[in-house]
């Protein structure tokens, strides 16, 4: 869920794009996981129908379970060459999500039975995923749908990158 505001910047060959957005990071009712984003995604590069979209965002996740409570802070880097026109739009997503620090807090019934000297603290470079993937949009309007998917590798020892994939919808007022 979020919000998005346009502003035009030297004619066409450039546009900047503000906004902010709340996701619930594993879907979960209990807004105990939750992602909170505020960035800007600039053209770079506009020719014709070809567009170069860059993407920057500071991101703030928590997560509050029974093992432990956290607070990451991390940012998203975007980079989404591809086609657009006024009706639709096709395009490469190529992103970087790093986190930076995270806090964590384990809970007492973690101390009891995972370890006891499990402590409360801040701790560097925490996690990263890397994407590749496509992404295309159509608009009716006012009403956008969009269709992103590819595949994603973590920063852990996973043998084999994890495959992602979003539907979003937006009104345009």
């Amino acid at each position: 869920m979020g919000a998005a505001r346009g502003i035009a910047s030297a004619g066409d060959r450039l546009s900047l794009a503000g906004w902010a957005d709340v996701t619930w990071a594993t879907g979960a009712v209990d807004l105990g996981d939750m992602r909170y984003r505020v960035g800007a995604r600039i053209d770079a590069l506009r020719l014709g129908w070809f567009r170069l979209r860059v993407t920057l965002a500071p991101v703030v996740r928590t997560s509050d379970t029974t093992g432990f409570s956290a607070v990451a802070l991390g940012t998203e880097l975007r980079l989404a060459p591809g086609l657009h026109t006024e009706r639709w739009s096709a395009e490469l997503d190529v992103g970087v999500d790093q986190t930076w620090l995270t806090h964590g807090s384990p809970s007492d019934s973690y101390r009891r039975s995972v370890y006891a000297g499990a402590r409360t603290g801040w701790y560097g470079t925490t996690g990263r995923v890397v994407r590749l993937g496509i992404g295309a949009a159509v608009r009716l309007r006012p009403v956008e749908i969009a269709l992103r998917g590819g595949l994603e590798r973590t920063a852990s020892l996973d043998f084999l990158p994890a495959a992602y994939g979003a539907l979003s919808l937006g009104w345009f007022f």
